[in-house]
């Protein structure tokens, strides 16, 4: 029977939850932990093993489950291009008490897990708590800054391995330097936030063709691809992309590959999708309403309909911001096809 379970702090990883409860109860044997809370001994920052039943009883008097392991899991940032209702799924799968792994993340290639923090979040939750605690918005790979103090985040040393049993590990006991190094790179920073934004904006039901109509339309509107004939320059966008990003990383994405698989929402890990949207300056906060409004429709059919019902060049230009050449080269592209409905973007660019 469970006698205590400590509160979450705000915006805590849930990894050091059970880190701190496995502590503070005094329990040393990791294995009793995994047999009567955790059914999976490979609980680990990436991924949550379902809990048992009690111990979900135990926290849903204080916070409905679903909102608790979205406030204190990744899943909103790996989700945040699956689907809310994908994002639930998982959540369920936490607290269903079954057996199995719930992953959250697809890593990249080359990613090494570990886990951050902030010299200055350590000092200010010591005042405020007693203790500090693994902070969710520092541990989204990519992110080094911390987005409150604007400094350099620090790797905790501490071993973690795919294929073994992971141990918990305490910020207390692994936060340990306090070099401080303040980050002057505006865009590093406006960067870091877009991502961390992401964890606290509400999840959407939008699926993967959404999405990828939605980049689409952000290629034809900047320039990056033209209708007639259909062609996508990515080879352009990639060098635009690092030369852009060149202060925070010398290539920010390796290939054309990569894009294009980024395009189509292959890729399931969400970074370079974030990526993309920051470059084409769509806020976190419009990026959600975009793609979340039931309105929305992919850019083709909204200049197909606007084209058939008469409406000129000009006009078509002026009301959807896009420049007049792509407007005449898509509806070109139209008059040559013989189309006289609307079609799904990606059907529309690649015939």
């Amino acid at each position: 029977m469970i006698t205590y379970f400590p509160d979450a702090y705000p915006d805590e990883l849930f990894y050091s939850v059970i880190a701190r409860f496995f502590i503070h109860s005094g329990k040393q044997d990791l294995n009793e932990l995994y047999r009567h809370n955790i059914n999976n001994s490979m609980f680990d920052m990436d991924s949550s093993a379902p809990i048992s039943a009690e111990l979900a009883e135990l926290i849903s008097r204080k916070e409905p489950l679903e909102d608790y392991f979205l406030s204190h899991t990744m899943i909103p940032y790996y989700g945040r291009f699956k689907g809310k209702a994908k994002a639930e799924t998982v959540c369920r799968a936490i607290y269903s008490d079954s057996k199995g792994c719930v992953s959250h993340n697809k890593s990249p290639v080359g990613y090494k897990r570990s886990l951050k923090y902030c010299p200055l979040c350590v000092s200010n939750d010591r005042k405020i708590y007693g203790e500090t605690y693994w902070h969710r918005i520092h541990q989204i790979p990519e992110a080094e800054i911390c987005p409150v103090h604007q400094c350099r985040l620090l790797i905790a040393d501490i071993p973690f391995k795919y294929k073994n049993v992971c141990g918990l590990f305490t910020a207390e006991e692994y936060s340990c330097n306090n070099e401080v190094l303040y980050i002057k790179n505006e865009l590093e920073i406006s960067f870091t936030n877009y991502l961390t934004g992401s964890l606290t904006i509400p999840l959407t039901d939008t699926s993967k063709e959404e999405v990828s109509s939605h980049l689409h339309y952000l290629l034809f509107k900047n320039g990056y691809y033209t209708a007639y004939p259909p062609k996508r320059k990515l080879g352009l966008l990639l060098n635009d992309i690092n030369k852009r990003y060149s202060s925070m990383r010398e290539k920010i994405i390796h290939s054309t590959k990569v894009l294009n698989d980024t395009l189509f929402v292959k890729n399931s890990y969400p970074y370079t999708i974030f990526l993309l949207f920051h470059y084409f300056g769509v806020s976190i906060s419009e990026l959600n309403k975009n793609l979340s409004d039931p309105g929305f429709v992919p850019i083709n059919d909204l200049v197909l309909k606007m084209f058939c019902s008469g409406k000129t060049f000009k006009e078509i230009s002026e009301c959807l911001e896009i420049p007049y050449e792509y407007i005449f080269d898509l509806c070109s592209y139209f008059t040559a096809q013989g189309l006289s409905e609307p079609i799904m973007f990606e059907k529309a660019a690649f015939l």
